[in-house]
């Protein structure tokens, strides 16, 4: 199973078009690479052809367009400082679903 054929069966089964359903398993294949960086999780993007360059393509963590803020951008910069950059990925994919 590759990436493609993922974003084909959750776009099927959730009945939502091409386009969104990359963003939506893009960013939440970013937020687990970012939270699992280090573990043997990693081993999962290997697995699955196409699941890394997906998850660079909606990196969470790229920076935030000018102009952005709002409640979750002062969440985000809250935990941040407690938490580290697994908060911030967690945080900043929520942002973007």
């Amino acid at each position: 199973m590759n990436v493609q054929d993922i974003v084909n069966t959750v776009s099927q089964k959730a009945d939502l078009d091409q386009a969104t359903t990359e963003k939506v398993v893009g960013t939440i294949f970013s937020v687990l690479e970012h939270e699992a960086e280090g573990t043997s999780a990693s081993a999962f993007f290997a697995r699955i052809p196409g699941a890394d360059d997906l998850a660079h393509q909606y990196d969470v963590m790229a920076a935030a367009p000018a102009g952005g803020g709002g409640f979750l951008s002062s969440l985000q910069g809250a935990l941040g400082g407690v938490l580290g950059e697994k908060a911030g990925a967690l945080i900043n994919g929520v942002a973007a679903l």
